[in-house]
């Protein structure tokens, strides 16, 4: 990597593009909005195929499937080309939304490209706490991490394919078997699998967990939304659902 190459900052949602702005990084950036931990992700799809299934399940009527798509290609064949030319800087924090999206990323690499890839991945910061995520950050915060990020090794690569295959198997036993191997060489991957497996149907009631939890807070009286939403999260062991996917539970 050298410091005159182009540099591609990849962010996890477009609350970042005012932070980015305001951190002047060198370089351009990129997002990838994808809540993967909603809708199907199924194996054994190309990646044309793969952004069709998420942009029909991500449509509205104010966008539709193939613009969501064609936002998806064009990130990726960003990535691509700085991966190619440049460096390409993922930027991700701890939950289960932004290490999805970085085992996909990472999966995506092979040999030629991945030493031109670095990571920033955070649970904390000096002076913010809670910590949810970068979005906490301000411009000169965002900029102070971008020293210390470290380049894609083999191990993390590795990992990122084995646990991006266990995750878009079609039963979730292939993950709890991903978590026994390992996956030590991303450690906030373990803790946001072990969430995620707790958003399957309950053997006791049938629930998720986030529904369970909506229904505990909702015991004792009736909450606004916002409210309901705020509780629920004081009560989570590992943030990472949105306020609009917690309206759709």
């Amino acid at each position: 990597m050298t410091q005159s190459a182009p540099i591609l900052h990849v962010m996890n949602g477009h609350a970042m593009v005012p932070v980015f702005a305001d951190a002047q990084l060198p370089g351009t950036m990129t997002v990838y909005p994808d809540v993967l931990h909603e809708g199907p992700v199924p194996a054994g799809l190309d990646d044309d195929g793969m952004r069709e299934v998420r942009g029909r399940f991500l449509a509205s009527p104010d966008e539709p499937w193939q613009a969501i798509a064609q936002a998806f290609g064009n990130s990726d064949a960003a990535i691509a080309a700085a991966q190619q030319h440049g460096e390409v800087v993922l930027w991700f924090e701890h939950d289960l939304f932004d290490q999805l999206l970085l085992i996909r990323h990472l999966a995506r690499l092979d040999d030629d490209t991945r030493p031109r890839t670095s990571l920033v991945c955070i649970d904390r910061f000096p002076g913010i706490e809670p910590f949810l995520g970068l979005g906490q950050l301000s411009g000169p915060q965002l900029a102070s991490l971008f020293p210390a990020r470290a380049a894609v090794s083999a191990a993390q690569a590795d990992t990122a394919r084995r646990a991006w295959q266990a995750f878009t198997a079609p039963e979730p036993t292939a993950i709890s078997a991903l978590l026994a191997a390992g996956v030590d060489a991303l450690p906030f991957l373990r803790p946001a699998l072990l969430r995620h497996l707790e958003e399957f149907p309950s053997m006791t009631n049938g629930l998720p967990a986030t529904e369970q939890r909506i229904l505990e807070i909702l015991s004792s009286g009736p909450l606004a939304p916002s409210a309901l939403f705020r509780a629920a999260q004081r009560r989570e062991t590992c943030f990472f659902i949105g306020d609009t996917s917690f309206r759709g539970r």
